[in-house]
């Protein structure tokens, strides 16, 4: 099974819940958060750069003829007034401009975009990627990411923050979705949880963390959208020796969570 473990917002201990599944399960670990991946391996056993080409434009050279926004079929090209306008964000460094260009005005530079990393925690392989640049390219590091360490039938993924389409691309090839989510916003994450399972036709489940004794509500609205009630977590005091040793019962949840006989949602 390759499991995503999503949220929609950060502090909800996601970091946590993946690491001690990473300890029970013994199933490599794919930490998809770009911009600040907090288990970035800190002696990484092998690391690469990846690197991109972006446009660049020589506007003393270029005489508006828009051949390169005509053919340019990413959108990363945009005639203002007198200037041709690359929007980096949309480029993907194919190079077509710079072949179609008459006037020889645009050449592609090679950047650093990220780097892609694996590590161990518990002797379990952790593979991770991260930004060396602001930018929205993250799908090109999760492809690097991917081809280097190839998905196996057992994997757990650590999805980007929040429930949005490109965040989603990280986990595309995920089998089932975990939300982990707290019960201050768990009513609203629930609802936005419950369209996408169904959007994507993936089985869902909803784990609650930091919990109280009033869940019996949200357990009802998950079981009405469709979702499986995974359970429940307190809040704990001590997490300094992990989630497993401070809150054994959570094993139970991984057991149903990962086996579908033992009363999990692929049941």
């Amino acid at each position: 099974m390759r499991l995503a473990i999503l949220s929609q917002r950060g502090g909800v201990g996601k970091t946590t819940v993946a690491i001690s599944l990473l300890e029970f399960w013994k199933a490599p670990l794919y930490e998809l958060e770009l911009g600040f991946p907090k288990l970035w391996p800190a002696e990484p056993e092998f690391r690469e750069t990846v690197t991109w080409r972006l446009s660049r434009f020589d506007r003393q050279q270029c005489d508006l003829c828009e051949e390169c926004v005509k053919n340019c079929q990413f959108g990363a090209l945009v005639r203002e007034g007198e200037v041709i306008k690359h929007r980096g964000f949309r480029c993907r460094g194919c190079g077509l401009c710079k072949e179609v260009c008459p006037r020889k005005a645009i050449s592609l530079k090679e950047i650093k975009l990220g780097e892609i990393a694996k590590g161990e925690w518990e002797k379990v392989p952790v593979y991770a990627a991260r930004f060396l640049r602001g930018g929205t390219l993250e799908g090109v590091l999760w492809s690097h990411l991917y081809e280097k360490f190839p998905l196996g039938e057992n994997a757990i993924l650590k999805a980007p923050l929040g429930l949005n389409g490109e965040n989603l691309q990280a986990v595309k090839e995920a089998e089932s979705l975990l939300l982990l989510t707290t019960p201050s916003r768990a009513v609203e994450e629930i609802s936005l949880f419950a369209e996408i399972v169904q959007g994507i036709g993936l089985p869902g489940a909803v784990l609650l963390n930091f919990s109280t004794e009033k869940t019996k509500d949200l357990r009802v609205k998950a079981e009405s959208k469709g979702l499986w009630w995974a359970g429940e977590i307190p809040p704990l005091d001590d997490l300094s020796h992990g989630l497993l040793k401070a809150y054994p019962s959570v094993q139970d949840i991984f057991v149903r969570l990962l086996e579908p006989e033992k009363g999990g949602y692929n049941a």
